[in-house]
């Protein structure tokens, strides 16, 4: 899907892979995220699937996406939900300091501070833990590039993770021969066993999202016969 930044937004964080920007003037607030490195067409499109199956089966850790796309140029964007900083002022200080600082916080302490905030959230760990049961994080999952700085706090204390990526890296990317299991981000069978334990809606919608996943990855070239974890 092609679309491109509002014309009207503001930029409210910057990281080593993204910058993100507010869309002013338009309720429900929604941020769109530029990727500073390029993904294939196909890549971009998987964001979109992934995310929202991941959404689906932790609602309370994850943003919604509701696009991802490139602009008429090749950059890849992705859309989410606005998550407000207003209830974690550790967060805005993180997001203030890469915002001044292309992307990289000026302060190992504050980064750090971030970091051990989550590192010692219980609530973050059994989530976490949840996670790698569903078949992510068996490679290259999203947990290798989630971090403190990528954790919002809402009043009540639950944290919502707010960066998204790609359901698989090119075999370039990994020195691979081809698009084999070790380029996914995650387990095709156990993921599919994790969203047939959802209540009936929230299982269907997933199911649809991890269906048209599966087609787009067999059309770029992954065969799942020989994927050794998908069986």
């Amino acid at each position: 899907m092609q679309f491109e930044r509002p014309k009207r937004d503001q930029q409210i964080g910057a990281g080593m892979h993204k910058k993100s920007f507010l869309e002013k003037g338009v309720l429900p607030l929604f941020v769109t995220s530029e990727f500073r490195y390029p993904h294939t067409p196909a890549q971009t499109k998987s964001v979109f699937y992934i995310s929202n199956i991941i959404h689906e089966l932790f609602p309370q850790h994850t943003v919604h996406v509701t696009q991802s796309g490139k602009t008429r140029d090749g950059t890849s964007l992705v859309r989410t939900e606005y998550v407000p900083h207003d209830t974690d002022p550790l967060h805005r200080k993180v997001q203030h300091e890469t915002l001044q600082n292309a992307g990289a916080p000026q302060s190992d302490e504050m980064i750090g501070a971030a970091q051990s905030r989550m590192d010692n959230d219980q609530r973050v760990q059994e989530f976490m833990d949840q996670y790698e049961a569903t078949g992510f994080y068996e490679h290259h999952g999203y947990l290798h590039g989630w971090g403190g700085q990528d954790a919002v706090y809402s009043a009540d204390g639950t944290a919502k993770f707010v960066d998204v990526n790609p359901a698989w890296y090119e075999p370039e990317e990994l020195g691979k021969p081809g698009y084999v299991d070790d380029c996914l981000t995650f387990n095709p069978a156990k993921l599919r066993a994790a969203i047939c334990a959802l209540p009936l809606e929230r299982k269907e919608r997933a199911l649809t999202y991890y269906n048209r996943l599966m087609t787009l990855c067999r059309e770029v070239g992954f065969t799942f016969e020989e994927c050794k974890h998908s069986t």
